[in-house]
């Protein structure tokens, strides 16, 4: 037997050792003659050691690096290798091969193949159910799809190793349809139609597959789990979220009521017949709300035990979904289209429990509800297509956004649901996990539950082409499937030298006569991951303009085709919607003799021997024909004349043409005069830009120069002043920063603006919510000028606008009313809907505006910079800013201003009603 080592070719001789083949030659191998009489029948790499599989003795671990050394028995590394090597002296030891890495395939001649890693932990057993009949490995081979090959005493065998499935169905200790998973400890359950059944994952090795356990218990049909939390444990959230620990609770309903698991065992909790679904309470953990085909009973648990059974609500139909919401209210589905509240569900006497029915009714047919979800404060009804909530304002059930309450993210195993194309068409259940931080998934499936590790994945990165097979040309075979490339003449034996080629091209210089021109093509992609979803598409260039439709069939015909060179190409799809590169058939088929050049050129020879005799033949008919040549003459002068009296209107036409081209260059001419007169009024603006931009490097020189003068001075004179002095020289400063800041962001806002870097991406904006959000930032300076304000605008007043443009321009207009308001003075913010307009009013009594100074407001060139009433800086940016952003959304502002009375800034916003 031989094997590679380090890329290095070794030869094992019985009873003598291993041997390095070095060019010609044979060289020993120290300290291999300890394995002389082992039957070496593998060797694998496992980290920096080498793991020797002999047939009857065992496995060995030994260090290499040229030589043998530290050879040692698999048992005594560990436990684990201890059980593996007894079982492999036990079964006799046949082949394996390196997967990975870490990953190891060893079979025996009499047991079954082993998946092991290389901490010798038994990931995968293949048995008799993988290839359905008894019989042993002996051969492996891994491609790089994932699939594992095996030659088996009968036939050949794949095994997808890298598949992120696994199923059990009966003959493997589980039935019935999946209804709910859980976990605890070293305990997985699956709830079926017929019963619960589970596996024990800390069982002793056995180098068998895990089998199912149906629990011990009277349990019937089961469809839900339930963590229940041991009230002494602090508040958290709920375990769906995180899983079960030593404290939690599991439970099960069954159709005979609802029962506590623990380990092996099922052990009833409450006898009521055909429960449905089971919450833990919220507000008080101690107690479990039962909801049945009757309605809705509670359990409290104490100390262990399932005490004070009360009935709190009794009707006609099933419970479908409860939930709690952070108010302590518990709220029941009956029937997916009636829904009840139940007040005080925790008080001992019925007669205190309050009962309340909403509307739930959807206007679409083809909607209905699903299920209540309490993960959060707000309760949540979930139908098949949005979410609703309740509304305590209005006692109502309306329709929310459930994207502020998404929690947990991160930390949420997803679902691959490319994966799961695989076994999608023989899907018959929802999917299941035991909690949201579990990365397996379950499933019912046509041949049986099948469970889905979503940190497993198919290797699909790179693909091979498909393969065209065979080409078929009549009653000839062209290709049959190995491509080749032939080179020189070999000078020796005079014969060519043909090698194969694996180009996905293949192109041999085929040319076939136009009488053969009838073609077959037989392909396929040795793809064995869902093989029997694979489709093809293919394309005759030459003869189809379009790829054909994807389809399972694996050949294609065509006949009767043109003279000309011909590309074959096909490409494959897997079940993942993967495509491969394109393989490709070269050919050409050959002119038809009636169409080649010697035939157009006969053809030609005998025109010209036609016409000959066909002009001696009708030569004499000419004199007689004269007169009449005559006549003809005569009628096509009178045509010449014709001819060109229609010339001369033409040339009629070229002069009007020659006029409309000259009056078009004068116009051209005005354009260009036009262009040379933007272009004056652009620099004029830039300049105005400029004179500008200094004014406000003047505005902002000044408070910077008295900044860093005011620090100076409380740097060289801080141990001189006492606390209330230095806290006086700070909120100076500090206002002057803000000042300053205030001044920085109007620009920058009014820059990226120029710039057309803000976009207006309008939404739904609750306008009061927003205003009360800027008027919290200005609380310190409204408290130091005493200022009222009064805020006219209704609740939920929603106005469609780009929310930070809103933003900038609410931001400006207050902190302009607040800056030339006078001390005690007011505010008033006030929106309503005009005429199918939205017009914001925000108002002040401070000193007003000149009405010559009006209409300069808004000008760039003629900024108008007025301090405050207590001298506070501006530079006219931020009202410039405001009426930018405000044409930006497609409204306008105005203003009104009378001196000493106030000034009011009116925005005006088009209206869109909402759908």
């Amino acid at each position: 037997m031989s094997y590679i080592i380090d890329n290095e070719y070794i030869v094992y001789k019985l009873n003598k050792g291993l041997y390095l083949i070095s060019g010609n030659n044979l060289k020993f191998i120290e300290g291999s003659q300890q394995l002389a009489t082992l039957k070496i029948h593998s060797i694998l790499p496992i980290d920096n050691k080498l793991l020797i599989c002999t047939r009857k003795n065992g496995f060995y671990l030994a260090d290499y690096d040229g030589a043998f050394k530290n050879l040692k028995s698999l048992s005594s590394i560990s436990k684990k290798g201890k059980q593996l090597n007894e079982y492999f002296k036990k079964y006799l030891f046949y082949h394996g091969i390196a997967i990975s890495d870490s990953l190891f395939a060893l079979a025996s001649i009499m047991g079954d193949a082993l998946i092991v890693d290389k901490n010798l932990n038994v990931t995968d057993v293949i048995d008799e159910n993988t290839f359905g009949i008894k019989t042993n490995v002996n051969c492996f081979r891994y491609d790089s799809s994932g699939v594992l090959w095996m030659a088996l005493s009968n036939g050949l065998a794949k095994v997808e190793l890298a598949s992120p499935f696994r199923y059990w169905n009966e003959s493997l200790g589980i039935n019935g349809l999946l209804t709910d998973v859980a976990s605890r400890g070293d305990y997985i359950y699956v709830a079926t139609s017929s019963g619960v059944f589970y596996i024990d994952r800390n069982r002793p090795e056995n180098f068998k597959p895990h089998r199912f356990q149906l629990l011990k218990g009277p349990l019937e049909q089961t469809w839900q789990f339930l963590y229940f939390k041991d009230p002494s444990e602090p508040e958290s959230y709920k375990p769906l979220w995180v899983g079960s620990n030593s404290k939690t609770h599991l439970l099960v309903v069954a159709r005979n009521g609802v029962f506590e698991i623990i380990n092996d065992k099922a052990i009833l909790v409450d006898d009521t017949q055909q429960p449905f679904v089971i919450i833990q309470g919220r507000k008080n953990p101690n107690f479990l709300f039962i909801g049945h085909n009757r309605g809705v009973t509670r359990l409290k648990f104490n100390n262990g035990t399932w005490i004070s059974k009360l009935n709190l609500l009794e009707t006609e139909g099933v419970v479908y979904s409860m939930g709690e919401d952070g108010g302590g209210n518990l709220w029941v589905l009956f029937r997916q289209d009636e829904l009840w509240r139940i007040k005080n569900p925790y008080c001992r006497k019925v007669k205190k429990i309050e009962c309340a029915t909403y509307d739930i009714s959807l206007k679409d047919s083809t909607d209905s509800f699903d299920r209540i979800v309490d993960a959060y404060d707000s309760i949540i009804f979930q139908t098949q297509k949005r979410y609703f909530s309740y509304f305590p304002n209005g006692d109502s059930i309306g329709t929310i956004d459930v994207t502020p309450f998404v929690k947990f993210a991160d930390s949420i195993q997803r679902y691959d649901s490319l994966a799961a194309m695989r076994i999608d068409s023989q899907m018959v259940t929802s999917v299941y996990v035991t909690d949201f931080r579990d990365p397996v998934s379950w499933v019912s499936s046509d041949f049986g539950i099948v469970s889905m590790t979503s940190t497993v994945h198919y290797n699909r990165i790179k693909l091979n082409p498909p393969l065209i097979k065979r080409v078929v040309n009549i009653d000839s075979v062209l290709f049959e499937g190995v491509n080749f490339f032939q080179e020189p003449v070999d000078s020796l034996n005079g014969v060519a030298i043909r090698n194969t080629n694996p180009d996905r091209i293949v192109d041999l210089g085929t040319v076939l006569p136009y009488d053969r021109n009838s073609i077959v093509f037989n392909f396929v992609w040795p793809y064995y991951i869902g093989e029997d979803k694979i489709k093809y598409s293919y394309q005759l260039v030459g003869n189809d303009e379009e790829w054909s439709d994807w389809t399972y069939e694996t050949r294609k015909e065509y006949t009767n085709l043109k003279e000309g060179d011909y590309i074959f190409r096909v490409k494959a799809k897997n079940v993942f919607k993967d495509e491969t590169p394109i393989a490709e058939f070269h050919f050409t088929i050959k002119t038809p003799w009636f169409r080649s050049i010697i035939a157009y050129i006969a053809y030609i020879i005998l025109a010209i021997l036609l016409i000959y005799f066909s002009v001696r033949v009708w030569h004499y008919r000419l004199i007689r024909e004269r007169n009449k040549l005559d006549r003809l003459v005569k009628e096509r002068t009178q045509e010449i004349l014709l001819q060109k009296e229609e010339l001369q209107v033409q040339a009629e036409h070229l002069k009007e043409a020659y006029d409309w081209i000259s009056e078009k260059n004068e116009i051209l001419e005005q354009q260009k005069h036009e262009i040379e007169k933007q272009k004056n009024e652009l620099e004029a603006i830039n300049a105005t830009k400029n004179k500008f931009f200094r004014i406000i490097a003047h505005d902002l020189r000044n408070p910077i120069s008295t900044l860093v003068n005011s620090t100076e001075f409380l740097l060289t004179e801080i141990n001189a002043l006492n606390s209330d002095k230095v806290k006086q020289f700070m909120t100076e400063l500090n206002k002057l920063a803000l000042t300053t800041y205030n001044l920085l962001e109007n620009l920058l806002d009014w820059s990226s603006n120029e710039m057309g870097d803000i976009k207006n991406n309008p939404k739904w904006v609750d306008l009061r919510s927003l205003v009360l959000q800027n008027l919290e930032l200005i609380q310190g300076r409204l408290k130091d000028k005493n200022i009222d304000v009064e805020l006219e605008i209704p609740e939920g007043f929603e106005i469609f606008v780009d929310d930070n443009i809103l933003n900038t321009i609410l931001r400006n207009l207050i902190s302009n009313a607040l800056k030339f308001s006078k001390l005690n003075g007011r505010i008033n913010l006030k929106a309503s809907l005009e005429n199918e307009k939205w017009v914001l009013k925000v108002s002040d009594n401070g000193i007003g505006i000149p009405e010559q100074n009006i209409d300069k407001l808004f000008k760039i060139d003629k900024t108008i910079v007025t301090a405050g009433t207590q001298n506070e800086k501006g530079s006219g940016l931020g009202l410039l800013l405001c009426k930018e952003f405000v044409e930006k959304i497609g409204g306008e502002i105005k203003v009104e201003s009378k001196v000493g009375v106030g000034t009011t800034f009116n925005v005006i916003i088009p209206a869109i009603k909402r759908d």
